[in-house]
């Protein structure tokens, strides 16, 4: 499969340049399959060796989530946004995903100095304008 992004039908056309753009940006390196959570329960029967879990994902997401990131047997990462979300729902979850790549393939692996000074400078914030701040910076602050 190569270091790609690979996306499945159904996955929000918009939302796809913005991913590869923000997979290269953060600077993540291998596989990540984005996908619906239609998509994911549609091709549930296709969905064999490593990504077989992706289905299950979908089917245990319920109503309540929006999106869905984890790192399959095989080493590759997979993304689930909720086709019913609208618009910036969608960005924010896309956003909110992604972020967890990124915390798996950096925060994690930073030395104990790096993660204390990096808590520090959001926590004082509220969750939601955490994320905002740590992915659009001073942009947030504008609008």
């Amino acid at each position: 499969m190569g270091e790609c992004a690979a996306f499945s039908f159904l996955f929000p056309e918009k939302l796809k340049a913005l991913a590869q753009e923000w997979k290269s940006l953060l600077n993540l390196d291998g596989n990540i399959y984005f996908t619906s959570k239609q998509d994911a329960l549609n091709d549930q029967d296709s969905l064999n060796g490593p990504h077989e879990y992706i289905a299950h994902a979908a089917l245990q997401m319920g109503e309540e989530g929006h999106g869905q990131t984890k790192k399959l047997p095989n080493g590759d990462f997979y993304i689930i946004i909720d086709d019913s979300l609208g618009g910036v729902h969608q960005i924010e979850t896309l956003a909110h995903e992604m972020g967890h790549l990124h915390e798996l393939a950096f925060f994690l692996k930073a030395d104990a100095k790096t993660r204390s000074s990096l808590l520090n400078r959001h926590t004082p914030l509220k969750p939601r304008e955490r994320l905002l701040s740590a992915f659009f910076g001073g942009l947030y602050t504008t609008y």
